[in-house]
């Protein structure tokens, strides 16, 4: 728990996570009344377009992104803005952009390349106590840089809370496998390698890579397996379900066997889509994308399957898969059960892109039966973030140890991928890449 920091100041606020996400996450909570007394916000970008400018730069991102939310709630977030510019490279800038005489959330909607700077701005600026510094992920590219990474925020933030961010532990709909554990009893009595076979994390795309120059540093192994689906998958491996707090989804991680070079030859998948069409648009090859150098030989899909050393889990297999320019969007939880009496589960089913969950028990007479569970999130996971920051709470953010976690899981796959093992495959946009469906061309 940290102190509640009703001021709220964005670095790169001119930027597409704040204008997307961050910023309607925010006119969401005021639409439901929940931003506190007294709550301010300034962006902090290079442009020195002052604070009207920046206003109507905030009103035009939240008419394309919030306009459901309504005009009133709109535009009591516009009036409680305010602007500095600055660059965040530049020390004394940037401390001068972030200094506040009131508990602040410093969130750093930035490229990871900035982040020594804005801890190092965040450091010099004297906050008060209580003011939190929230990064969002990538945390690090692999395990050495995500512990350097840790190491500095240790050092230079001693006094000052920090919030690492993750949207898919804020989003509603992953937590949801961590109620139907307690609150199913079919699922709660059977959720354990004796009763489940095998558990799949989806999120497969059909946006391509659309010119997003980063990626092709990051490609689908660091940006959606190492962070997002690790993080779901901590969840379905709780030991216990009403412990969810980041030292609960540690102790999950630690105990996931680390990949052997054997287990990632043989037990992962990586391709890139070359061209094809998606959903009825043709799409270039990615190595024809801008941005992109081919050399690289950055995945658009990465697919790998774990194992627990944990005795709850003996037996049961973990597979975590996403792509780009695949067939169609999907993402969801997929529990497979063995093969059991009438009632107990075949399969479950929780949607992460939809608010969906499936249940299919056996039925009496040998069909399978399906209960609908669930509905809409109360929220959506951006305004669940600023929630929980702007409260002093850090229950659904991500710790230093359980970075560490997830990239000591990931690292044996980039290594054994850098050495070529196995060979990247190509699939076409718009097709599905697991080789059970299609064979694939090295």
């Amino acid at each position: 728990m940290i102190a509640p920091a009703p001021h709220l100041t964005v670095l790169g606020a001119l930027g597409d996570l704040a204008g997307r996400q961050l910023l309607p996450g925010v006119v969401e909570l005021a639409a439901r009344d929940e931003l506190p007394p007294g709550f301010a916000l300034r962006g902090v970008g290079r442009e020195p377009i002052g604070v009207e400018g920046f206003k109507a730069h905030v009103e035009r991102a939240l008419d394309a992104h919030a306009a459901h939310l309504g005009a009133r709630a709109r535009r009591r977030v516009v009036d409680a803005l305010d602007y500095r510019a600055a660059d965040l490279q530049d020390l004394s800038q940037a401390r001068a952009a972030i200094e506040s005489n009131q508990p602040s959330v410093v969130y750093a909607a930035l490229p990871p390349s900035v982040f020594p700077a804005t801890v190092a701005a965040t450091a010099a600026a004297g906050l008060p106590e209580g003011s939190i510094l929230a990064i969002e992920k990538p945390f690090g590219r692999d395990l050495a840089s995500g512990g350097a990474l840790n190491a500095l925020i240790a050092r230079e933030l001693a006094g000052i809370g920090v919030a690492r961010v993750d949207h898919f532990l804020a989003d509603e709909l992953p937590r949801r496998v961590v109620e139907l554990r307690r609150s199913v009893a079919p699922v709660a009595a059977s959720w354990c390698g004796r009763d489940v076979e095998s558990v799949e994390v989806i999120w497969d795309e059909t946006l391509g890579s659309e010119g997003r120059g980063f990626y092709d540093a990051a490609g689908a192994l660091r940006d959606v397996v190492q962070n997002h689906l690790l993080a779901v998958l901590s969840l379905v491996l709780l030991d216990d379900e009403t412990l969810t707090r980041s030292p609960a989804r540690v102790a999950a991680l630690r105990e996931v066997r680390t990949p052997s070079p054997r287990d990632c030859r043989e037990r992962s998948l990586r391709a890139r889509y070359g061209a094809g069409v998606v959903a009825g648009r043709r799409m270039p090859a990615y190595v024809d994308e801008p941005g992109v150098a081919p050399e690289r030989e950055t995945e658009t899909f990465a697919r790998v399957s774990l194992e627990s050393d944990a005795r709850r889990w003996a037996g049961a297999r973990f597979t975590l898969r996403t792509g780009k320019a695949l067939a169609r969007n999907r993402g969801e939880i997929v529990v497979r059960f063995r093969p059991g009496e009438t009632d107990a589960p075949r399969e479950l089913r929780v949607g992460l892109l939809e608010p969906f969950v499936r249940l299919t028990l056996r039925g009496a007479s040998g069909q399978p039966e399906a209960v609908e569970l669930g509905g809409p999130p109360v929220r959506g996971p951006y305004a669940n973030v600023v929630r929980e920051l702007l409260a002093g709470r850090d229950d659904w953010m991500v710790g230093g140890e359980e970075v560490e976690e997830q990239w000591r899981i990931v690292q044996p796959f980039l290594d054994s991928w850098r050495e070529g093992a196995p060979p990247l495959q190509t699939y076409p946009a718009g097709t599905d890449p697991t080789p059970a469906r299609r064979k694939l061309t090295a």
